[in-house]
């Protein structure tokens, strides 16, 4: 079992919830005792929200909770004809400020908000960048996609029955984006986003004023980064390039479409065709586990295009599990996705050990960008003579001092207090404008 809902109204300092608490926030994820990136990400928000406010956790009982955060309650359910039984009880016993709904293609949050609107709780939905262009043009995952619950040996091929899902999935969602999303999103109060360009891509498919919508800006746990790291440097010395070449990486599960690898590495191949491939700038290191066949598709390409000299495959075993010395000694992060969940962990790492990035809005980094000139942004990430002139842009000596400067910056900002405060002052002007 995931976790027994938690009993009595008394936070960590014995002191009633009512005396000491702003509001009640009451968060609905159906995969909240999973292995999901998304799991562990509002597991640490709520550890920051329940400094100042009371935090319920509502959601599908398993057995994979990964953190239980001091002084966050939680009500499971074991399925959905528990949850309809137990809505009407948690809605009458915990009183929400507000409710908090996490997903868009879970059939569950349906009841839920409906079950809000009953009891009068104001509803905002954060449908986790899952409203994009590309969630509903295929099927995005098909087996454990968060690097730190993936097999680090396997490789990730799909079955004749996941494609035959793959083929299915698109029309599935489109009918039920026009039916159950049109109600979800009818019923909601308020949208949360990751960025600028979710909100965009949300408002193509449901017309929605800007003045509903509030953005997270996600933080990071220092002690979850930096470890017990060794102090040699990884590039120079554990892997004996002791040169002044810049050493880019790609941190990320090696996946050839979804995170933009085909176009980091055709824009390698046009900065190849342009000095010759014994005169490339700087090296790539690919770094990841496989996902359906990544690594296959990465080795054929560099081999076809001949970049062995400059591009360098270095899956799980070739360093140590969870060590982050390969992106703390990088001159550079490039990840040119073509959608994320929410705003890409590996870049908030990335700002820790003040490291410039090169990024698409996929990634719904861009805004940090903007805002603390840590990187740049490339929009046509899809022209490889674009990719060409970021990645020489990104090791440019001048670039490299203001951009790291920049980083340090931005790492100051992203943090979950940070986060939690942002998102608690939005949620009670949100409170407030719907007393």
């Amino acid at each position: 079992m995931c976790a027994a809902s938690a009993e009595g109204s008394w936070d960590r300092h014995g002191h009633g919830f009512f005396d000491l608490y702003l509001m009640k926030i009451a968060i609905f994820y159906r995969d909240i005792c999973s292995t999901t990136s998304e799991a562990f990400e509002f597991l640490n928000l709520a550890s920051a929200l329940v400094e100042k406010h009371e935090i319920i956790f509502w959601g599908g009982d398993g057995a994979n909770l990964q953190l239980r955060p001091e002084g966050v309650r939680f009500n499971l359910y074991s399925d959905f004809k528990d949850l309809l039984y137990k809505l009407p009880i948690w809605f009458q016993k915990d009183k929400p400020d507000v409710l908090i709904v996490l997903g868009f293609f879970l059939l569950p949050n349906l009841p839920v908000v409906r079950s809000a609107k009953r009891h009068g709780v104001p509803i905002v939905l954060h449908p986790l960048g899952q409203v994009a262009d590309e969630v509903f043009a295929k099927k995005m995952f098909t087996v454990e996609s968060n690097v730190r619950f993936m097999k680090q040996d396997g490789v990730y091929q799909d079955t004749l029955r996941q494609r035959i899902v793959v083929t299915a999935n698109p029309h599935l969602k489109r009918l039920y984006k026009w039916l159950v999303g049109t109600l979800l999103v009818k019923q909601s109060d308020a949208i949360i986003v990751s960025s600028k360009e979710e909100r965009r891509q949300f408002r193509q498919y449901y017309s929605r004023p800007y003045q509903d919508f509030m953005t997270l800006v996600r933080g990071i746990i220092p002690s979850d980064v930096a470890g017990s790291e060794p102090e040699t440097h990884f590039y120079r010395e554990t892997l004996s390039y002791n040169d002044c070449l810049p050493n880019l990486v790609f941190w990320s599960r090696i996946e050839w479409y979804y995170k933009g690898l085909d176009r980091l590495l055709n824009g390698v191949k046009v900065v190849r065709d342009r000095v010759g491939s014994d005169n490339i700038p700087f090296r790539l290191f690919l770094m990841g586990p496989d996902y359906r066949g990544g690594i296959s598709k990465a080795v054929k390409f560099i081999n076809d295009h001949e970049l062995q000299k400059s591009v360098y495959l270095l899956p799980p075993g070739s360093y140590p599990f969870g060590s982050k010395t390969p992106l703390r000694d990088a001159d550079g992060l490039v990840l040119l996705s073509r959608w994320d969940t929410g705003m890409t962990r590996c870049l908030r790492e990335a700002m820790f050990f003040g490291v410039p990035v090169m990024v698409t809005p996929g990634t719904h980094f861009a805004d940090v960008i903007t805002d603390y000139d840590c990187g740049l942004t490339i929009v046509d990430a899809d022209n490889p003579d674009s990719v060409a002139d970021s990645l020489l842009m990104l090791i440019n000596r001048q670039n490299q001092v203001d951009w790291r400067k920049g980083a340090s910056l931005a790492a100051q900002a992203l943090t979950w207090s940070r986060a939690a405060s942002q998102m608690g002052q939005d949620l009670e002007r949100f409170r407030h404008k719907h007393l």
